[in-house]
């Protein structure tokens, strides 16, 4: 490996380590958008959650529901119970 390349991976290791430290104790969620059975308009989703959360919260519809993410994404701290 060339000093370049050694440099470069140092660089990019230093960078994951801070921000794996700044995130710590936070997690990434995300707003969501939504739409039951074959409805032409999309519903914004009231929270703020992780794809998992989200996954939980709209199984349980007696209509099939389509969600997707709209971009926005929040870091905030982590209230769940471990």
């Amino acid at each position: 490996m060339n000093p370049q390349e050694a440099y470069y991976f140092e660089e990019k290791e230093a960078r994951e380590k801070a921000q794996a430290e700044k995130m710590k104790g936070k997690k990434i969620v995300y707003e969501w958008i939504y739409k039951v059975g074959n409805e032409q308009h999309w519903h914004i989703l009231s929270r703020l959650m992780t794809d998992s959360e989200v996954a939980i919260w709209l199984k349980d519809f007696e209509q099939p529901i389509k969600y997707k993410k709209t971009g926005r994404e929040f870091i905030v701290e982590d209230n769940t119970p471990n």
